[in-house]
């Protein structure tokens, strides 16, 4: 008979928050954090989200994860990275956060671990950006870092962030670029043209599809002077050493602490949750190796949508939708407080599919059963796909000269149980 697993951490304390803690960084930079506190509790594990959108109402904010985690014995911080909101210093997207002359995310949990709160077990959350700062932590291997949960987050911030496939993605860049220069104008506009610059920038907000069809790209004049990381993002369309200083896949080899990783098949992250999860799995630290957890749902980018089944106009029922932060309990009061939740007894690997909408586990990612064909363009007259079982594919259709190309075609998670099939050339996709 299967031993009986802990139910898990109860929500039995009162939360008492402490407000813009300031928090010294190596350099003398202080960034501020707001705690949260089980009352009661001398000495709690501590859960970190390290956020550039406001530690006041950051994803974790809104899934109440601070309130969540500190009922059930958590000290939970909230902190702006470096140059946000209530932080001091300069903000560049992804710099300070990682392996690089600050290590803000270091700092921040060896600050954590050494307060009387705490119990000097720390965890991190969050995703998104606050994935990335997860992310690019790990390999600085804190000595109290414990384990790590990230939601839908990168791996090669130029491939995955700026510069997917080699294009500019404009609409998100410039976006993101506009939208956190106009939320950050405190921290980096002259007092005297405060005012006139948010107003400005809102009304660049709302014209945002023509300022898209503005060129050159790099004048881009409603953050000239406030924002230079975008003009540097420009200057720089070639992935090399410029974007390397923050690839994470570059230092999987140096992390070496548990992760779950949480990805949605609709995600514009989902290829760093996947390289993160088979990198760290693969070449990661023995701490880290065996310790790798995978979890991908029907789910797009955000934390909101882990809780619902339907997703645009499908809904893909009752079982889609998970309890987010219940989720990361199970994660957190075993590697934080020595809980027997049974987490590490699952298989490694969670997937759900589509089309028969329900869970799988797996034991690896990619699937070890997934055989590959081979597809070939040649001359024809019509595009035909012919799959044998267990023998090569060939894709025909009219080509200059009857060139032929040479493409892997795989089944994929997307339909039904036994999986879908995806063509691929190597290197590219079809």
């Amino acid at each position: 008979m299967p031993r009986r697993k802990d139910a898990g951490s109860r929500p039995a304390h009162e939360v008492v928050v402490r407000r813009n803690v300031m928090v010294p960084m190596r350099d003398g930079t202080k960034l501020a954090a707001d705690v949260y506190l089980p009352k009661g509790v001398r000495r709690a594990p501590v859960l970190i989200e390290r956020t550039p959108y406001n530690k006041q109402s950051s994803s974790e904010v809104q899934v109440q994860a601070p309130d969540y985690f500190a009922s059930r014995g958590y000290a939970v911080v909230i902190q702006d990275v470096r140059g946000r909101f209530a932080s001091e210093g300069d903000f560049v997207p992804f710099h300070d956060d990682g392996w690089g002359a600050n290590r803000d995310g270091y700092d921040t949990v060896e600050w954590a671990a050494a307060e009387p709160w705490s119990s000097g077990k720390v965890g991190t959350i969050g995703g998104s950006y606050s994935g990335a700062t997860q992310y690019r932590m790990a390999p600085t291997r804190p000595p109290h870092l414990t384990a790590q949960y990230v939601r839908e987050s990168s791996s090669d911030y130029h491939e995955e962030w700026v510069y997917r496939g080699g294009a500019f993605e404009l609409a998100f860049s410039l976006g993101w670029a506009l939208n956190v220069t106009r939320t950050n104008l405190a921290q980096i506009a002259p007092a005297a043209a405060l005012e006139r610059l948010r107003g400005v920038l809102e009304q660049g907000m709302k014209e945002i599809d023509q300022w898209r069809g503005h060129l050159p790209l790099i004048d881009f004049p409603l953050i000239a002077g406030l924002s230079d990381w975008y003009r540097a993002w420009l200057r720089h369309p070639d992935d090399g050493p410029f974007w390397w200083q923050w690839n994470v896949a570059h230092r999987h080899a140096d992390i070496d602490v548990p992760i779950c990783h949480l990805g949605g098949w609709f995600d514009i992250f989902l290829r760093g949750t996947l390289e993160n999860y088979t990198g760290i799995r693969r070449r990661g630290g023995p701490r880290a190796q065996g310790a790798q957890r995978l979890i991908v749902g029907p789910w797009a980018h955000g934390p909101g949508g882990i809780g619902s089944s339907r997703h645009g106009e499908v809904d893909f029922g009752r079982s889609a939708a998970e309890d987010f932060n219940g989720l990361r309990l199970r994660w957190f009061d075993h590697w934080l407080k020595g809980i027997d939740t049974g987490v590490m007894d699952d298989p490694p690997v969670r997937l759900f599919t589509m089309g028969v909408d329900r869970w799988r586990d797996e034991a690896a990612w990619p699937l070890p059963d997934t055989p590959l064909y081979a597809l070939l363009f040649s001359g024809g007259e019509e595009p035909v796909c012919e799959v044998p079982e267990r023998r090569p594919a060939q894709l025909r259709r009219a080509g200059a000269g009857g060139v032929a190309r040479q493409f892997r075609l795989r089944p994929g998670p997307s339909d039904a149980d036994e999986g879908g099939q995806h063509a691929e050339h190597p290197g590219r996709g079809l």
